[in-house]
């Protein structure tokens, strides 16, 4: 698969509205914060070595091959 992934963060001041096409979001603490060892999880895991923090990167779940 041929993609182009972008990912930033921006520095923001006063009060930050999230638009309504966000239903869920959550705030993490750094140290809770788990990279996925694809695409943008290694964008999150550059910012959070930025900020002095060793990212932790999840485990995904392997494949099962069913038998026939």
């Amino acid at each position: 698969m041929n993609q182009v992934i972008i990912a930033y963060h921006a520095v923001c001041e006063g009060e930050v509205k999230l638009s309504p096409e966000l239903a869920e979001w959550r705030l993490f603490a750094y140290e809770q914060v788990r990279c996925w060892p694809a695409g943008t999880g290694y964008a999150l895991a550059d910012w959070l070595r930025s900020r002095g923090h060793e990212p932790q990167f999840m485990e995904l779940p392997q494949s099962r091959v069913e038998e026939t």
